[in-house]
C-alpha cells in the first residue's frame, strides 16, 4: 500500500480549546525542533524507522496547546500546521 500525501497528515483537534495541529509524517524528518521549542510540552517524538532520524513528531497533549505557532514557524520542513480556534465575538454593550 502506498502512502498518499493526504494519508500522511495527522490532524488532532482539542475539544476543550478548539485549537488543532496537523503534522505531515512524510515531511517530518524527526529533527525534534518542534518538541524542544514548544512552551507547553504539546508534542513528542515517536519511533518511525522509515524517517531520517528514526522518529517523527506527534501530538501528545492537544489540550495544552495555546496556538502560539512557535512550532509551525520553527519547523524547517513545513511539516506542522497550527489552527487556532476562532475567537468568539463579544457582545457590544450600549
Amino acid at each position: 500500500m502506498s502512502v498518499t500525501p493526504a494519508d500522511s497528515v495527522i490532524l488532532v483537534k482539542s475539544e476543550k480549546t478548539g485549537h488543532a495541529i496537523a503534522i505531515d509524517e512524510i515531511l517530518c524528518k524527526g529533527c525534534t525542533i518542534c518538541v524542544e521549542i514548544c512552551p507547553k510540552d504539546v508534542l513528542e517524538m515517536v519511533d518511525a524507522i522509515d524517517r531520517w532520524e528514526g522518529a517523527t513528531a506527534r501530538v501528545k497533549d492537544i489540550d495544552a496547546c495555546i496556538a502560539c505557532f512557535i512550532c509551525e514557524h520553527e519547523c524547517p520542513d513545513f511539516a506542522l500546521l497550527v489552527y487556532a480556534a476562532p475567537k468568539a465575538k463579544k457582545a457590544v454593550e450600549d
